[in-house]
C-alpha cells in the first residue's frame, strides 16, 4: 500500500505531523509512506528513518504537482493542511482514498472527512485522529498511539557540529542554556528585557546562556543582549538540524510559541514555552501528558489569552503583563 502524507507551510507544522509517519508504519505493515512538504521541511524530514519518499511542493508549478503525485499511484492521500492547495490536489491524486477534515464544503473532495473534533488539543493528537479515521474507514485495525511528540531524527555530521561547537565554547553537555526570542509575529514574542532577565538569572545559576537565531533577527538579538554581550552568547549561524544537536545538549530551551519550541521539543530537549495569544493546549506537549519536562508559561489574569490574533488591540497585554520573575521561576522547575 502506498500513503502520501501531505502537510505544506512552516516547520512547525511539518514538525507535528511526524508523529503520523511512525503510526502508519506500525498500523499498516510493510506500507510505504511518502511526505509531501515544502522545501522548508526538506532538513527536518529526510532523515527520518520510517520514510519511504519525500516530495517537495513546488508552489509555481501546482499542476505539475498534481501529474508528479498521480504518476505515483497511492492508494491514500491524507491531507493534513486542508487548504484548498492541498484539498484539490488530494481530490485529483487519483488515490482510492482521498483524507481530510470536514471543514466545509471542501470536504466533499474527500471520500473520508470526519468532522473536526470539538475540543480544543495537542495537534499531534488531532492529527493521528485523522489517520485512524481513515484506518477505520478502511477496515483496518487503528490502534492507539505509542507516541504523540513530534519526531526529529539527526544525523552524524548534526551530531559533530553540535560537539565540535560545545568543545570550542568550553561547554559539558547540559552546561548552557538556549533562548530563542525571535517570532516573525510580533505579537507572539515575549520581550526582549524579559528575555535578557532569563537569560542572567540562569548565568547565576551557573548555566551559560546562548541565544538562537537566524537571518533578519539580529536586531532582536541586540535588544536581548544589550550591555550584556559577554554574559549572552549567540549560537553560530546553523541549519535546523544542527541547532536541534545544539538544543539536544541544553539543560533547557526558553522559547515563545515559535517553530524553535517544536524543535527544541523533537529533539528531546526540556522547554520553558511563553504563550499570549495562542493556547497551549494546542501546541504544548505538556497538556497532553507527553511531555514531563515542559513548561508552559502565560500571564495570569489576562482575559484575552489565546485569541489567535495577528495584531493587537489591546496592548500587547498578554507579553508585557508576564512577569520575569514566573518565567525564571519556571525555568528553575526544569533544571
Amino acid at each position: 500500500m502506498r500513503i502520501l502524507v501531505l502537510q505544506l507551510r512552516r516547520i512547525g507544522d511539518i514538525l507535528l505531523t511526524t508523529p503520523v509517519l511512525s503510526y502508519l508504519k506500525s498500523a499498516v505493515p510493510g506500507a510505504e509512506v511518502d511526505f509531501l512538504a515544502e522545501p522548508m521541511g526538506k532538513t527536518v524530514l529526510e532523515t527520518h528513518p520510517k520514510l519511504d519518499g519525500l516530495l517537495i511542493y513546488d508552489r509555481a508549478h501546482p499542476v505539475r504537482q498534481i501529474s508528479i503525485v498521480r504518476r505515483r499511484r497511492y492508494d491514500v492521500v491524507i491531507d493534513f493542511m486542508n487548504n484548498p492547495r492541498s484539498s484539490y490536489l488530494t481530490a485529483l491524486s487519483g488515490a482510492r482514498w482521498k483524507v481530510g477534515f470536514n471543514t466545509g464544503a471542501r470536504s466533499a473532495l474527500y471520500n473520508v472527512a470526519p468532522p473536526v473534533p470539538t475540543e480544543p488539543e495537542y495537534v499531534p493528537m488531532r492529527k493521528l485522529r485523522l489517520a485512524r479515521a481513515w484506518l477505520q474507514a478502511a477496515g483496518l485495525p487503528a490502534p492507539e498511539p505509542e507516541s504523540i511528540r513530534p519526531e526529529l531524527f539527526l544525523a552524524d555530521a548534526d551530531k559533530a557540529f553540535a560537539a565540535e561547537w560545545i568543545r570550542k565554547e568550553g561547554l559539558a553537555s547540559g552546561s548552557y542554556a538556549v533562548l530563542a526570542p525571535a517570532h516573525r509575529h510580533p505579537i507572539r514574542a515575549w520581550r526582549a528585557e524579559g528575555f535578557r532577565a532569563v537569560a542572567l538569572a540562569l548565568k547565576q545559576k551557573g548555566i551559560r546562556p546562548f541565544l538562537a537565531w537566524g537571518p533578519g533577527e539580529e536586531g532582536v538579538m541586540q535588544a536581548v543582549r544589550a550591555g550584556h554581550d559577554t554574559e549572552i552568547g549567540l549560537l553560530p549561524l546553523t541549519t535546523l538540524r544542527q541547532m536541534a544537536a545544539i538544543f539536544a545538549k541544553a539543560r533547557l530551551v526558553v522559547t515563545n510559541d515559535s517553530g524553535a519550541m517544536h524543535l527544541a521539543v523533537a529533539a528531546g530537549s526540556p522547554t520553558v514555552t511563553i504563550y499570549g495569544p495562542t493556547r497551549p493546549v494546542d501546541w504544548n506537549p505538556s497538556m497532553a501528558g507527553a511531555g514531563p519536562r515542559d513548561r508552559a508559561i502565560n500571564a495570569q489574569g489576562v482575559p484575552c489569552l489565546g485569541c489567535h490574533l495577528l495584531t493587537c488591540p489591546v496592548g500587547h497585554i498578554c507579553m508585557t503583563e508576564l512577569p520575569e520573575a514566573r518565567v525564571i521561576a519556571a525555568c528553575e522547575s526544569v533544571i
